[in-house]
């Protein structure tokens, strides 16, 4: 590797400011991360929002099983259910992954457009059957 070969060569005081490999790839995906989330290509799941829309998720349905929403809401989904659940867009724009009883989950939608999602354990995406819902998202 380019460290290994370069650093026996070089003086002491001058090896300490070289990053390890390690630590830079560690800073590189924190740059990543942090673009992404800034320009709005990423939506990172926030805490409820007090008196906002959200979603239920009990006896194996969504309730309601259609929203809609201006750009910029925050969804919240909880599970109110006696077991485990997870909102995931079919075009995977989003994934609240799993939801235990009791736990909640949300979504800040950044841009326009119909968004369907199904439970990855209740629900088909394929043929939308079981729990499937949909968010639309209004400009």
């Amino acid at each position: 590797m380019f460290f290994q070969a370069i650093l026996p060569h070089l003086p002491p005081e001058e090896r300490r400011h070289i990053l390890p490999p390690a630590k830079f790839l560690g800073l590189l995906v924190l740059v990543v991360v942090l673009l992404l989330h800034i320009s709005g290509c990423l939506s990172v799941a926030q805490s409820p929002v007090p008196g906002g829309p959200s979603v239920t998720m009990k006896e194996f349905e969504y309730t309601p099983k259609e929203m809609k929403v201006k750009v910029g809401t925050t969804v919240t989904w909880m599970n109110a259910g006696t077991t485990a659940h997870s909102a995931t867009a079919i075009d995977k724009s989003f994934n609240t992954r799993n939801l235990q009883p009791g736990e909640t989950k949300s979504v800040t939608f950044s841009t326009p457009g119909t968004f369907v999602y199904h439970c990855v354990f209740h629900g088909n995406p394929d043929d939308k059957s079981g729990m499937i819902g949909t968010i639309i998202v209004e400009p």
